[in-house]
């Protein structure tokens, strides 16, 4: 990844590396293929755009040049959760070798980026759980939307320590919730359930009630979740997830963000995709990682096909 100077320094000066802003790149691909004037910029949340082990960078490509003639744009991923590393690439490899859950695809690739400290190995996000992932799973997936389960990130200070000064990135404070119903707009669920794509629909009709139904307990919740989800899926998808010893997931320990809900068309059921599952590794959690699991076993059946 090759820019100048002038524009690193911009891109990791601590009040700009939580913009999305790209600058101009040339990208050289396995000593053959050059892509000139990508746009680049930082890549994850400010606890690793803050940090040397753990930044990532995303690349944008264009339309007459796409990376492999299909993708065009890509992740470059450093980070395992507080440190350096890759081994989420197990997870995803193991779940494509045995088969029935929605996964992503990665290459274990050596970048070398604008500061040294950032070059070394690297995971190489290709589809991820983008449109390209979606048409090529299910019959008019990317008409599907896709949100993103996550925490809202509060920063709590500024460059000259007033109200009037740029937000820096640290430290900052979390707030998320479970599961549950948030009322009848869209606006109580936006910043929980992040749309990742067809942004321009802003389609809340089947999240928001698969999060009302998801609040329901007994046999209300049980007669009326099967219109909501794929029971079988949510089970699967939950049980590699739990079985990985992930921490810091909704799939692992049941932690309120770390997971990407896909609204099927059609049916328009709610899909579980396992995301983020690079962190706090433990082999002694529980296997059953939340609240909404354990309501769902409670049919034996269900238990049955969850173990």
């Amino acid at each position: 990844l090759i820019v100048k100077k002038s524009d690193a320094d911009w891109m990791h000066n601590n009040l700009n590396v939580m913009s999305n802003k790209r600058i101009g790149c040339t990208m050289i691909y396995d000593e053959r293929e050059i892509f000139y004037g990508v746009g680049l910029r930082l890549k994850g949340s400010e606890h690793s755009r803050t940090v040397n082990e753990r930044m990532g960078f995303n690349v944008n490509l264009h339309s007459d040049q796409l990376f492999r003639g299909i993708h065009p744009e890509l992740g470059i991923d450093r980070s395992e959760s507080t440190g350096f590393g890759q081994r989420e690439m197990l997870f995803h490899q193991t779940l494509n070798h045995c088969g029935g859950v929605p996964t992503k695809y990665s290459d274990l690739i050596q970048v070398l980026t604008p500061r040294p400290a950032h070059t070394g190995s690297a995971e190489l996000q290709l589809a991820r759980y983008s449109d390209i992932y979606l048409d090529d799973q299910y019959d008019g997936g990317s008409d599907g939307t896709v949100f993103e389960y996550e925490l809202v990130y509060q920063l709590n200070s500024t460059d000259t320590g007033s109200p009037e000064g740029n937000k820096v990135p640290n430290p900052d404070s979390v707030v998320g919730t479970t599961i549950r119903n948030l009322g009848d707009s869209p606006e109580a669920y936006r910043w929980t359930f992040l749309i990742k794509n067809n942004e321009d629909q802003d389609d809340y009709s089947r999240i928001i009630p698969f999060c009302k139904a998801m609040q329901l307990t007994g046999a209300s919740f049980t007669s009326q979740i099967t219109n909501h989800i794929e029971v079988d899926q949510w089970l699967r998808a939950t049980a590699a997830t739990a079985l990985s010893g992930a921490g810091d997931n909704y799939g692992g320990d049941g932690a309120q963000h770390n997971a990407q809900f896909y609204a099927r068309p059609g049916d328009g059921r709610i899909l579980y995709f396992p995301h983020d599952v690079d962190a706090f590794f433990d082999g002694s959690r529980p296997i059953v990682p939340n609240g909404d699991i354990s309501k769902l076993i409670t049919v034996p059946a269900y238990a049955r096909a969850y173990y």
